[in-house]
């Protein structure tokens, strides 16, 4: 045991100067590579700008929202502008609770977005260097394989969702902690593990997670295979352990995946949807696109998609010296074995294959980058016996490759390697360690500008710049709701149309080009899908049905034709703001309303087949969809009583319906109802909402589609919305349960450690 510990504290010495310079060069390299992005001056990009839309105009708001709430105090159970009909929590991308997202908690969302994105690259290369060292491979060396893991396509694509990025950060580190507890058990050891397991889950990286979970079964029979560590007599111990962990951690963040889980029951949804992997890179989907993602960058100019794969010329080169290396064949086998794995998932046609290979991207890239530091070890830094087979075969296998690209490829690649093949030859001759390790970052320096003038431009523009500009539109918006005094309005702007209303939905159209991604329910899909059959012209889309049900009060139009404005009923051009038109809707639906008739239908298509026949009257009557008889509740003489006042000034079939007091989880409405009838709120109907009438608890029924309807008796009546997201209770009990097993099981080892020692 002494050996064991023994070598865990040589794992964690690292030489000052050596991890000062390392940490400088890295902040640097960062800095400029990432300098276009950081910063708060515009920066025009000569890519498409798919990263903008989809990032920023989608999920930016969704994070904003929520940290936002946070911020105050509040968990954000339901988003009323961008996520209407489902719960806030049940996409795991929204990944509030990750260590690093304290950031959006407490500083401006768009400067925190900087900040993030430097702090997750910070990390990525702290992370590398450690892994790096935990094998022994000296920093000289790790300098090129670090460049390679930071500013290569597998972490630039990482860069585009904040999910995968904060997974591949948490992935990398898990290597390390499962090193540290197979090497050391400790509670230290222990809890250091389940920390950055904790912290992968919270990333909301479906990905990241599925690749942990594999990593964490097997890694410990593959560690003992593979790696030189000793941890004979505690193999069996290791192994309970890091599944103990595998559970705990997944028990501990119940809080925020049972909600998801719950959702996925309720809706039916593939799993295999919900990945975190930003649409605007193309992953390879065949064996042949992967390939060509590694020499596209060599023999083209202009790369017109982002290589995901592509580690860099350099690091490419230096992987076969690697496989010289006799005392680091294991450590290269390992790392081998991670690449070779990768490849062999694309002959595998599943959804998990396809989840596990964008998991894994970090994995490769750290796999490619260990490998060209071993090949740098191998080459330039280790030993001075230049008749070593394992030395000039290798080297020579590295000049004959460097020849063929300086013949057949692209002119960039040509003096990258003519210069690599000049910093080589007296590197390869002299083998003096200090003069090799300069040429060593020299190297590392001729690999970052290779990856800079290739990949860069696939980055977006600055944070700030973009997030203001999407601020700007979005604001805009409200004050053209604010104008008409309404939160009730639709957006005629192709291709970005949209319903803004409280608790109805912002953003239907977003949603619909993403809806692949979103876990939207089949009763929101079918009203996406009624509402975009009207996309011709803009007078259908404003004669819809689905807008009248809506309760829409308001439209913005752009462009609309003169002859259009005469085909529209109930519609009325009120005046123009620049260039929008603002039309007045002169028979709306109120948001809350009290009617006597209803329907039964036993589906939500039956629904929609009733409103295109014309066979509804939604100022009328309501269409509830159940099979069970309603019940109204207790009459009014049980409940509250009129006043004479009341009794003498009002009519009798009077109806008065109003929203006291709302919040995002919470609407209390007053009604005024003269007989038994349905209580209609136009706001999305979802699990988790609850109604109590009177302080009672009342059914909700799934009305006019997507809304939400309350039988209720005649009289004056006090009706209460409340919102909790399903499985936020149950999850929260199976993680207070985790944390309460997990300090016992600390106690219960340290007990026994202290019996021992005695």
């Amino acid at each position: 045991m002494s050996q064991i510990v023994s070598k865990v504290s040589e794992f964690r010495r690292f030489p000052f100067w050596g991890t000062l310079l390392g940490g400088i060069f890295l902040l640097v390299m960062i800095r400029i590579y990432w300098d276009p992005a950081l910063s708060s001056n515009l920066s025009k990009n000569n890519k498409k700008d798919i990263w903008a839309n989809q990032q920023y105009a989608v999920w930016g708001p969704i994070w904003k929202y929520g940290f936002d709430r946070i911020g105050k105090g509040e968990i954000p159970h339901w988003n009323p502008y961008q996520l209407c009909g489902h719960p806030y929590l049940v996409d795991t991308r929204t990944s509030l609770f990750e260590p690093l997202h304290l950031l959006f908690w407490r500083m401006d969302f768009a400067h925190a977005y900087q900040w993030y994105i430097f702090l997750s690259l910070s990390l990525i290369g702290i992370g590398f260097l450690i892994w790096g060292r935990i094998l022994e491979i000296p920093y000289p060396a790790l300098i090129p394989g670090l460049v390679s893991v930071l500013f290569s396509g597998p972490v630039v694509c990482a860069q585009m969702s904040l999910p995968l990025l904060s997974g591949s950060v948490w992935l990398l580190f898990l290597l390390s902690g499962m090193v540290y507890l197979l090497e050391n058990h400790t509670p230290r050891s222990f809890l250091i593990l389940l920390f950055i397991w904790v912290a992968l889950i919270l990333s909301g990286s479906i990905e990241c997670i599925f690749t942990g979970i594999i990593m964490l079964a097997l890694f410990p029979f593959i560690f003992r295979r593979f790696l030189p560590l000793s941890i004979e007599g505690q193999s069996l111990s290791a192994i309970f352990k890091i599944i103990g962990i595998l559970l705990l951690g997944i028990m501990i963040t119940a809080f925020a995946w049972f909600p998801f889980i719950s959702w996925q029951i309720y809706t039916g949804g593939k799993w295999s949807q919900f990945i975190s992997f930003p649409l605007s890179a193309h992953f390879p989907e065949t064996l042949y696109i992967s390939l060509s993602q590694f020499v596209l960058p060599i023999w083209s100019w202009d790369l017109p998609e982002l290589p995901v794969l592509y580690p860099g010329l350099i690091c490419l080169i230096f992987i076969f010296p690697a496989f010289f290396d006799r005392e680091l064949r294991s450590i290269v086998w390992f790392h081998g074995l991670i690449l070779l794995s990768f490849f062999l998932l694309f002959f595998v046609n599943l959804d998990l294959a396809r989840i596990l290979q964008q998991g894994m991207l970090i994995l490769v890239a750290v796999s490619f980058s260990t490998l060209s530091g071993i090949g740098f070890q191998r080459l330039l830094l280790k030993g001075r016996d230049l008749s070593s087979p394992y030395v000039w075969v290798s080297g020579i296998l590295v000049f004959l490759l460097l020849l063929a690209l300086i013949i057949t490829g692209n002119p960039w690649i040509k003096g990258v390697s003519i210069l690599l093949l000049i910093l080589l030859v007296p590197a390869t001759l002299i083998r003096i360690p200090k003069v090799n390790s300069i040429l060593c970052i020299l190297i590392a320096l001729l690999g970052f500008l290779e990856l800079y003038y290739l990949l860069r431009p696939f980055l977006p523009e600055s944070y700030i710049p973009v997030i203001e500009r999407k601020d700007v539109y979005s604001e805009f918006i409200r004050q053209l709701r604010y104008q008409t005094g309404t939160g009730r309005a639709f957006i005629l702007s192709e291709p970005n149309s949209m319903l803004w209303s409280e608790n109805l939905g912002m953003y239907y159209h977003w949603q619909l080009v993403n809806g692949t991604e979103l876990p939207t329910d089949k009763y929101s899909q079918l009203w996406i899908q009624m509402l975009s059959n009207h996309k011709k012209e803009k007078t259908e889309l404003l004669t819809n049905p689905l807008i009248t049900i809506s309760g829409v009060q308001w439209a913005f139009a752009s462009n609309m034709q003169k002859n259009s404005e005469k085909e529209l009923k109930n519609w009325r051009k009120m005046e123009q703001i620049t260039f929008i038109d603002i039309y007045e809707n002169t028979q709306p639906m109120p948001r809350c309303f009290w009617v006597s008739h209803y329907k039964t239908v036993s589906t939500t298509e039956e629904f929609f087949n009733i409103l295109k026949r014309g066979e509804f009257s939604s100022f009328e009557e309501c269409i509830i969809e159940t099979e069970e008889p309603i019940s109204y509740g207790k009459k009014i003489s049980d409940t509250v009583s009129l006043t004479t006042e009341e009794n003498t000034s009002t009519s009798p079939n009077m109806v008065t319906a109003s929203i006291q007091e709302e919040n995002p989880e919470y609407i209390s409405i007053q009604i005024r109802a003269p007989k038994e009838g349905i209580l209609v709120l136009l706001d999305t109907y979802s699990p988790g909402w609850k109604a109590f009438v009177d302080g009672e608890l009342t059914p909700i029924f799934r009305t006019n589609g997507i809304f939400r309807g309350v039988p209720i008796s005649g009289g004056i009546h006090q009706v209460v919305f409340k919102y909790t997201s399903p499985g936020w209770d149950t999850g929260r009990i199976i993680t207070l349960i985790a944390i309460l097993l997990t300090l016992s099981l600390l106690l219960i080892e340290r007990f026994f450690n202290k019996r021992q020692t005695i």
